[in-house]
């Protein structure tokens, strides 16, 4: 999704606000490390530039993926209309954001214990760079998927067996699927898909996450029926 003269660009903009000695606070609830970007949370760092591509990334690439991909969760909800409304009384499921940064590095976070998020659709973006790739420079080794600047930290998913024809044995254990990022990879996921990191080995790893989910927090669970559902445009 990102190229490194992007990635650059973007950690330039978080060094600059982790030197800044801006009051922050962490990005989440299992994350201690990182920057909220969002402009209207308290302890958020306000980048304008950052938040700017973020909502370009979520009304060209995240909404419009997600409503294509997972289309029977992505509706209109008319129990929600003070915020995010199409001024018809009802809003889209998918109509707010949050992002944020995350760190795992030996000393800090480490890992993060299988969860779900708190959100619809999730955006997550590897804000390392290739090797060979300095802050101040373009070139390296931009086509070496397995150049990321650490070792381990491996995302991976959870997918539940089905066995409920099977009544008489126990269900066999979920499968793991494994993601291995490379600098500038971005992968979208329902956010009630389970997931984690494993321990990072070496090195740094840093990511940009974005969340989509509906007024107040709102996400969706049970599916739409087909005419509730949104198109990606």
């Amino acid at each position: 999704l990102l190229d490194p003269r992007r990635i650059i660009d973007i950690r330039r903009h978080l060094e600059a606000a982790n030197q800044s000695g801006i009051p922050t606070r962490r990005p989440n609830g299992m994350n201690r490390y990182g920057l909220i970007l969002d402009d209207g949370t308290a302890g958020s760092v306000p980048l304008r530039g950052l938040q700017t591509l973020v909502d370009c990334m979520v009304n060209d690439y995240v909404r419009p993926l997600g409503r294509l991909l997972f289309p029977e969760y992505i509706g209109r909800n008319d129990k929600h209309q003070q915020h995010g409304g199409n001024g018809n009384g009802v809003s889209d499921n998918d109509s707010q954001s949050f992002a944020f940064t995350i760190r795992y590095r030996e000393g800090e976070d480490v890992r993060l214990r299988e969860h779900s998020d708190a959100s619809l659709i999730t955006l997550n973006v590897n804000l390392n760079l290739p090797c060979g790739v300095e802050d101040g420079e373009t070139e390296g080794n931009e086509n070496n998927d397995d150049c990321r600047g650490y070792t381990g930290s491996t995302l991976y998913f959870v997918q539940d067996t089905d066995n409920d024809d099977d009544t008489e044995h126990p269900p066999p254990p979920p499968r793991h699927y494994n993601v291995t990022f490379a600098p500038g990879l971005a992968v979208l996921h329902r956010g009630l898909t389970r997931h984690g990191a494993r321990p990072i080995e070496q090195g740094e790893r840093t990511n940009l996450i974005v969340w989509l989910f509906g007024p107040d927090g709102y996400v969706r669970v049970a599916p739409y029926d087909e005419p509730q559902r949104l198109k990606p445009r």
